[in-house]
C-alpha cells in the first residue's frame, strides 16, 4: 500500500483589516472638560451591519450618554473597517485576551497602530458580534507600563470593544473604566470604581454598575468623586486642570492587561 499523502493544508489568516471610509472628525468642545474617541465599525462580509446611518445613529446616542453622565464633551471620528473576524481560539488570538475576547490579536494591534499617531484618542471598537465569550455587551482593556524614574512614572493606554446587544449606558460605563485606568499618577491603577474600590458599584443607578443601568442616561449616574478620578486620565483634557508635560508621555503598547 502507498503511503498516504501529508497533510499540508495551512490555517489561512485573514486579510488585513482594510479602511473602506471614515467620516470627518467631530470635534470637542474645548471649553469644558473632553476626550477624543477614535471609533472603528467593523464591517464583515455578509454579516448584515452595512447600515452606516443607523450605525452612526446608534452611536450618536451612546455619545450623548456618555456627555450626560461624565459631564464632558466628547469628539469622535467613525472609521469604518472591512475586516472578517476569526475564531476565538485561533492563532489570532492572543493568550492573555483568555480566549474571552473574539476579537484577535491582529485587528487590536492594527487599531492600535492606527491610533497611535493620535495617542491621545481612546480607541473604541463597534462589532456585530453578540457579546464576548463570557456574555459581556462591553469590555475595557487598560495596559500600564513603568519607564523607571522616581517617582515611577507612568504611562497608559485603553482600548474599549462594544458587542451588538448593548445597553443605552455601555459605552459610558467602559469608558469610565478607560478613565479610571489612565490617571497616569498610577493613583488607581485597577481602573476600579472610586467610590466602592471595586471592580463595580453596587448602586443600581449608577453607571459602574454591572451591568450598566438601561434607563435614559441622568447626570446624577456618576458621582462628584468619580467625576474627579475621571478627570485625572491621560485622554481627558480638563482646560481647569491641565496635563502637565511630564504626563503627555507617548503610550508604549503591549504593556500586561487588566480586565473589566
Amino acid at each position: 500500500m502507498g503511503k498516504s499523502p501529508k497533510n499540508t493544508s495551512i490555517t489561512k489568516r485573514p486579510n488585513p483589516p482594510r479602511i473602506i471610509s471614515r467620516e470627518d472628525l467631530v470635534p470637542a468642545s474645548t471649553r469644558k472638560a473632553s476626550v477624543t474617541l477614535s471609533i472603528f465599525v467593523l464591517i464583515q462580509p455578509g454579516r448584515g451591519i452595512e447600515s452606516r446611518p443607523g450605525i452612526a445613529a446608534s452611536i450618536r446616542n451612546d455619545i450623548n450618554s456618555v456627555e450626560t453622565i461624565w459631564n464632558i464633551s466628547v469628539g469622535y471620528e467613525i472609521i469604518y473597517v472591512a475586516y472578517q473576524l476569526v475564531s476565538s481560539r485561533s492563532v489570532e488570538t492572543d493568550n492573555a485576551f483568555r480566549f474571552i475576547n473574539p476579537i484577535g490579536r491582529t485587528l487590536i494591534e492594527w487599531v492600535e497602530s492606527i491610533n497611535q499617531k493620535n495617542s491621545r484618542r481612546i480607541p473604541v471598537i463597534y462589532t456585530d458580534l453578540t457579546t464576548n465569550l463570557a456574555g459581556n455587551t462591553g469590555e475595557t482593556y487598560v495596559r500600564r507600563s513603568s519607564t523607571g524614574g522616581t517617582p515611577t512614572p507612568i504611562t497608559v493606554s485603553a482600548l474599549v470593544l462594544m458587542y451588538l446587544i448593548k445597553g443605552p449606558n455601555t459605552l459610558a460605563h467602559e469608558l469610565g473604566h478607560a478613565f479610571f485606568g489612565t490617571d497616569p499618577t498610577g493613583m488607581n491603577k485597577d481602573g476600579f470604581d472610586p467610590d466602592s474600590g471595586a471592580n463595580h458599584n453596587s448602586d443600581e443607578n449608577n453607571v459602574m454598575h454591572s451591568p450598566s443601568p438601561s434607563v435614559p442616561a441622568a447626570s446624577s449616574m456618576a458621582t462628584l468623586n468619580q467625576r474627579t478620578v475621571a478627570y485625572r486620565s491621560y485622554y481627558i483634557n480638563n482646560p481647569s486642570s491641565p496635563l502637565s508635560l511630564t504626563q503627555l508621555r507617548r503610550i508604549i503598547h503591549r504593556p500586561p492587561l487588566k480586565f473589566f
